[in-house]
This record gives C-alpha cells, structure tokens and sequence, in this order.
C-alpha cells in the first residue's frame, strides 16, 4: 500500500465529516473499518475485505469502497479493483469529495490506467449464440461495447449459473491465470473449457456445443410383463381386422353373384320378381362387404398402432466423414 494510502486509511476516519447520528451503528462501522485497516498493515487482505464490508454495510463510505479496492488489488482481483476504484470516485464526487483527499483521487486515477492494461481479454465466439457462459462458476456482468463488441466482465458476480451472452463474438475481461469457461444452451451439451492468460493478454477463443442426444418414447406409461397389454390388445384387434376383412371379400363376392344372376331375370330395366329379390339381396350383401371392409381397415390401423406404441425408441444424432444423420434403436 502506497504513504497516501496508509494516510487515508490511519486520518480521514478522523478528517472526515461526522455522521448526524452517531449512535452504535456508527461506533460499530467505525470499528470494523479500523479493524480492516490493522488487517490490511498485517497483510490478510481477504479478512481486511470482510470487516470493510461490514462496515460499508452499516454507514457506506467512499473511503470504505476505496480501502476495499486496494485489498482486491493486492490479492490479484483485477476486475473488482478496478470496479470498486471506479465506485469509490462516483461516490467521493457524490459527497464533494468530502471522503478521499484530492492527492489520492490522483493515484486511484493512475491505478484505473494501470488496471486496464493488466487485465487480460479474451474475444470469444460460441455457437450456438445467445448461450450461456460462466467464468470459474460465476455468471459474467455485461460492461458495455468495446469497437463493436460486447464486453462482459469475469469475477465481479456471486457463484451462479451462467448468463446468457449478446448475440454475436463477445469480450471477456478477466484477471490473469487459469480459469474455467462454462457454457453450456438448451439442446445441446454443455462444454467447459480451461484457459490460461497472462497479465494483459488478449487472445481469442471459439466454443462449438454439441446437439445432446434426443430420446423419444411413444408409450407415456410402462410397459406390462409379457410383451404389454398394448400388445395384447393388437393381437385381439389384428384378428378381428382378419375376420372383417375375410368377412367384407365374402359378401363382396356374393353381391356380384346376385348381381349375375339378377340381369339375368330383368330386360331394359324391366325385372321379374326373381329379378327384384336378386337385385336386394346383392345390395344387402354389398352393403355387409362395404361394413367388414371399413371395420377391418380400422381394426387393423388400430392394431398397428398398439404394436408401435409398445416399443420404446431411442434417436441419436450421428455425424462422421461422410456425413451425418440419425440412428434409431426401439426395444418391445
């Protein structure tokens, strides 16, 4: 920590304005941002932070944020430093400046400059767009646009699941070393990806997700011992497909016959009565034949029907050299 910021930490609880209710709730935020102070002089930054948030929690200073900043600063935590710099100088500007003393606004200002050529980059491009990314189990925040391209900041969210990205090639802005990259869109398999930056590099990156496997079932419910009662069923129904069936070709035959026999009995459109009582009973049998056929049509459809709906079948995308396409599989 530079002299000025050692200053501001051991003189501006003293230099600054006095809360208008300095009850315990001020007492106690005053505490806990001394005891961040000692912590930060002995080096735990990480139990610095706690006890500064603490404090900000009960009365939010500009000082605070700022002593929060440097502490991520000095554990590596780029992205947030540079974030809380950044929330420190709004707020400080908010109260007059009243909180941090001009000479240190100055040296936040050059640590901002420093901050953005140590901060690595990386221009990532997922298919399919829009899915969603984490960075090391956390979603991203969305920064704004940098020449074209969305810029999305690492390491400045709570754990989460991943955020959903702008469409198009996106920037990640995150601090150096190894990191996970989750990204993961309904459809298809997620895919995690390590990657490794240096201090202030800018690489790119390409995620290609694979389409999950699609499972499809036509029966909704299970599938009974000894083949199912759906099967059973179709055996009960293709057999009375056959009986109509055989039924229909009957008395289809039959109505020719009488028809035959008939014309026989009748001379330009004139019938005997033999001819009339021929002429019925083809008819009657044409009608029957017309009945069975219908019926055994539906019997049989309907018995096709419960033997495909007892199976189970399985669809998996395939892709190789030659192409691609899909395979079936089904089990009774």
């Amino acid at each position: 920590m530079t002299s000025r910021g050692l200053l501001l930490c051991g003189l501006v609880m003293v230099a600054g304005p006095a809360a208008a209710d300095d009850g315990a709730k001020t007492t106690q935020a005053k505490q806990l941002y001394l005891q961040g102070v000692e912590l930060t002089e002995w080096g735990q930054f990480r139990e610095a932070i706690v006890a500064f948030e603490k404090s900000q929690a009960l009365v939010p200073r500009a000082k605070t944020v700022y002593q929060i900043a440097t502490c991520e600063r000095l554990l590596g935590m780029l992205t947030r430093a540079r974030r809380d710099y950044q929330r420190a100088l709004v707020f400080n500007a908010a109260t007059d400046g009243a909180d941090i003393p001009k000479e240190v606004v100055s040296d936040v200002q050059a640590l901002l400059t420093v901050l953005e050529k140590r901060i690595a980059r990386i221009h990532v491009t997922v298919f399919p767009e829009h899915a969603a990314v984490a960075v090391d189990g956390a979603p991203l925040e969305i920064a704004g646009l940098l020449a074209g391209e969305s810029v999305l900041v690492a390491h400045t969210q709570p754990p989460g699941p991943g955020a959903w990205t702008p469409v198009g090639p996106f920037v990640v802005e995150l601090d150096p070393g190894t990191h996970v990259l989750l990204v993961s869109a309904p459809g298809y398999t997620a895919s995690g990806q390590s990657v490794t930056v240096e201090t202030g590099q800018v690489t790119s990156a390409t995620i290609t997700l694979s389409a999950a496997p699609i499972t499809l079932s036509a029966s909704p419910g299970p599938v009974a011992s000894g083949g199912g009662r759906r099967v059973t069923f179709g055996f009960v129904f293709a057999g009375a497909s056959v009986a109509l069936l055989g039924s229909g070709v009957y008395f289809g035959l039959r109505a020719l016959r009488r028809d035959d026999e008939a014309a026989s009995h009748c001379l330009r459109g004139f019938c005997d009565a033999k001819g009339v009582s021929l002429g019925a009973n083809a008819r009657r049998s044409a009608r029957i034949a017309n009945f069975a056929f219908e019926f055994g049509l539906a019997s049989a459809a309907l018995s096709t029907y419960l033997f495909v709906s007892s199976t189970r079948v399985a669809v998996q995308p395939v892709v190789g050299a030659g192409g691609g396409g899909l395979a079936l599989s089904g089990v009774w």
